[in-house]
């Protein structure tokens, strides 16, 4: 842009210079009427000579008498011959041209620089301007991002602490009659309500090396209620056990273990499952009280 506008300006400078102003009219004229006066006027110093020869030729017409008009504008113009005029550079109209010329050419040389120095500025304040709007989106994007994020976690936290949470309280053996029975006992820890709740479990004796690989199918199910089960509140299940290795587990041998899972519905989640996994052994281990809960397969989602 700066390199354009000192062409430019040295462009408006050379037509200037390359055209010299044109010589005055009346200069030419004066010079003219001088070189006349030198080659025509005659002595006046010296007086008539007796050698001098009558003319050879008589004039063809006598001069033809001048108006007064004439007269007075003869007499000026003689009067203009004499005098000297004084010539200056502003009396010629081609050096106020170049003048002209030039000071358009510094008008123009500083609208240019003026306009390329707002137009900077202006590019300058645009790109600012830009900066700073990418600095506010990426602000917005990062503070929607982790206001997603918190409401999110606080969702998650908030299904976590209200959701019902239905699992085993206890399991024992009691004797009824004759026979000896599992009693499952399930609570929901939970804030909501827990609906459709259905105990899964099965009974077997096998060695205590067992304990923790114990993968069996449920034989037995029972449906707790048809209702739903409050927070705080629970319900027991009460199924017969039939097992034919019972001396086995009073001699400590074997163990007596009982695994299963507890399903169910809530607000938050369709299925909900928890599985338990119990055992006894030993002598009197028939007689009513808690059986010990295994360290795995009690578990919950």
């Amino acid at each position: 842009m700066r390199a354009l506008i000192a062409l430019a300006f040295a462009c408006f400078v050379g037509i200037a210079a390359s055209q010299p102003p044109v010589p005055s009219t009346f200069k030419a004229a004066e010079s003219k009427d001088g070189a006349t006066d030198r080659h025509q006027a005659p002595s006046s110093d010296v007086g008539p000579s007796t050698s001098q020869k009558a003319p050879s030729h008589v004039p063809l017409a006598s001069p033809v008498p001048q108006t007064p008009t004439q007269q007075v504008a003869a007499s000026s113009d003689e009067g203009n011959k004499d005098a000297k005029p004084a010539h200056h550079w502003w009396g010629e109209a081609d050096w106020w041209v170049a003048v002209f010329t030039g000071l358009l050419c510094v008008v123009t040389a500083v609208l240019a620089l003026f306009t390329y120095w707002l137009w900077a500025g202006a590019e300058r304040s645009g790109l600012r301007q830009l900066k700073m709007t990418r600095h506010s989106l990426n602000v917005s994007r990062r503070a929607a991002d982790a206001a997603a994020a918190t409401v999110a976690h606080m969702q998650a936290a908030s299904a976590q602490e209200l959701r019902a949470h239905v699992m085993v309280d206890k399991l024992a053996l009691e004797m009824i009659g004759t026979k000896t029975h599992i009693v499952i006992t399930v609570a929901n820890y939970g804030r909501t309500p827990a609906r459709n709740v259905v105990v899964s479990a099965s009974a077997l004796v096998e060695t205590a090396a067992e304990e923790n690989t114990l993968s069996v199918e449920p034989q037995f199910a029972s449906v707790v209620r048809p209702g739903a089960i409050a927070p705080t509140q629970d319900h027991s299940s009460i199924v017969p056990l039939e097992i034919a290795d019972a001396f086995e587990v009073e001699g400590g041998r074997l163990w007596l273990f009982v695994t299963g899972e507890v399903t169910y519905h809530d607000g938050f989640t369709p299925d909900r499952r928890s599985t338990f996994r119990y055992k006894r052994t030993g002598p009197n281990w028939m007689r009513e009280q808690a059986m010990e809960r295994c360290q795995a397969g009690n578990d919950a989602n």
